[in-house]
């Protein structure tokens, strides 16, 4: 079957512009959709990188006075020392406040992005308006410490005595070792 030079080029036209549109909508709109989008998220990530180097600038400073002054109060470099205080400081705030401490039970929780937590189960007895006191001195400490749950129970509500437990965590900051220093311990 031979084909006019008329009906060829009406053939190769056809061929053609099935394939134009065959590419655009199989290739050419995927890829332009693909790069809009990475365009979208690396603009938002730019916009959230300003937003967060922004925080940084205006309330870094303010940041790093707390944390210094953190420092100074008690934050610790290791969970040795940071037992120690806390046990100090519980033992000073009982005998204040005459609570009979029973037990203090450290527990390490763990370490995360440079600063490790150590929470403290504490049970005691005493008076119920000491036992506030005692709760509230702990809550308002300068030390790097947090209250996480109160129990009170009434022992014996006429002479007004409470037996109390409480969950506290403490936080140290943690400085990982040198790999100088890693290899020579393996040693």
């Amino acid at each position: 079957m031979a084909l006019t030079r008329r009906e060829l080029n009406l053939l190769i036209l056809t061929i053609a512009a099935i394939f134009i549109l065959l590419s655009d909508k199989y290739v050419i709109t995927p890829v332009l959709a693909a790069r809009e989008e990475t365009s979208e998220l690396r603009d938002s990530t730019v916009e959230t990188r300003q937003e967060y180097q922004d925080i940084v600038e205006t309330k870094g400073p303010a940041y790093q006075r707390k944390w210094t002054q953190m420092m100074a109060d008690g934050l610790n470099d290791s969970p040795a020392k940071t037992e120690i205080e806390m046990v100090r400081y519980l033992n000073q705030m009982s005998s204040r406040f005459n609570i009979i401490l029973s037990s203090i039970q450290p527990e390490y929780a763990g370490i995360s992005n440079g600063t490790g937590e150590i929470e403290f189960i504490i049970a005691g007895s005493g008076y119920a308006l000491d036992a506030y006191k005692f709760i509230w001195y702990i809550e308002t400490s300068k030390l790097p410490i947090k209250l996480n749950s109160v129990h009170m129970s009434c022992k014996d509500s006429e002479a007004g005595m409470a037996s109390i437990q409480l969950n506290i965590s403490s936080l140290y900051s943690y400085i990982p070792p040198k790999d100088s220093e890693t290899e020579e311990e393996a040693n």
